[in-house]
């Protein structure tokens, strides 16, 4: 008895389903592949919503580290300030330095992290 046999058999709320003992090697084949696409679908589905579970965590974690970068910038900035007015701290080049190369790593990180968690691929 094909699938659509027995569906048609559940719509009608007989509650019984009428299966044929020889099915066709057609019906049968069918049957499988009906079952096997709900199962692809959803372990699918799945996979999908753990991607998503996991691209929050990471988006947190480098959030995180971010945010702690950017202050200890700031902190340097602010030491490299005080320090300036003892005529002590990093000359005007390292500090520059310091700041271009903080700056850049905490740019080329968020790419990264972008490419990563965001990196394209088809649903």
């Amino acid at each position: 008895m094909a699938l659509a046999q027995i569906e048609e058999s559940q719509k009608e709320g007989s509650g019984v389903i009428v299966i044929s003992q020889n099915p066709s090697p057609v019906e049968e084949e069918r049957d499988l592949e009906a079952d096997h696409e709900k199962l692809r679908k959803k372990l699918s589905n799945q996979q999908y919503a753990q991607d998503i579970r996991e691209r929050r965590k990471y988006a947190l974690y480098a959030y995180k580290i971010t945010k702690n970068w950017a202050c200890a910038l700031i902190f340097v900035v602010i030491f490299q300030m005080i320090l300036s007015i003892f005529d002590k701290g990093l000359s005007d080049a390292s500090f520059i330095a310091v700041i271009t190369t903080t700056t850049t790593s905490m740019f080329g990180f968020w790419w990264l992290v972008g490419k990563y968690l965001f990196n394209g691929r088809d649903p």
